[in-house]
């Protein structure tokens, strides 16, 4: 199934555990909305594309949906993308952000490089993280996720 979702400002609750999604696109205005995975996509998902104004998201167990590439868009606000879940496979992400606060949850045993380019931008990792110029890596077994951070200012944590 695909899925498209155009929205303006609005308040959600999403929870699309366990439906077979082969692309998802979600479209909105100034929305405050968190977004679960709570159970493995039945399907291989080829893209989920997200692209949001000023607002708050909440996007929980990313692994979950099992996605082949992730493109988040967002203007002005507060993101959190926490990528755990059930990993399938290789995956690609690419965040395109304002100004804004964003946060990015990757468990331990993934094995993940980041690629950050910003602006004025305050990245914060923690311990888990390796850091070696603008590219940060942890390292961990199976599937690997590659992460392509572009924020014009702001605030990017990598935690865990």
């Amino acid at each position: 199934m695909n899925l498209e979702i155009n929205s303006g400002a609005y308040e959600g609750m999403f929870d699309f555990g366990g439906l077979s999604l082969t692309n998802l696109d979600i479209n909105d205005g100034a929305a405050d909305v968190t977004i679960n995975f709570s159970s493995p996509n039945q399907s291989e998902m080829e893209t989920f594309r997200y692209d949001t104004g000023a607002s708050n998201v909440k996007i929980e167990n990313l692994a979950n949906a099992n996605f082949s590439v992730f493109d988040f868009s967002s203007g002005a606000g507060d993101y959190t993308l926490d990528f755990s879940g059930e990993w399938q496979r290789d995956a690609t992400v690419k965040i395109e952000s304002g100004l804004s606060n964003v946060i990015l949850i990757v468990p331990e045993g993934v094995n993940v490089i980041a690629t950050v380019e910003g602006g004025a931008l305050n990245v914060s990792a923690n311990s888990s993280w390796n850091q070696d110029g603008n590219i940060y890596r942890k390292d961990g077994q199976g599937i690997k996720l590659t992460i392509v951070i572009e924020m014009g200012a702001g605030n990017l944590t990598l935690t865990d």
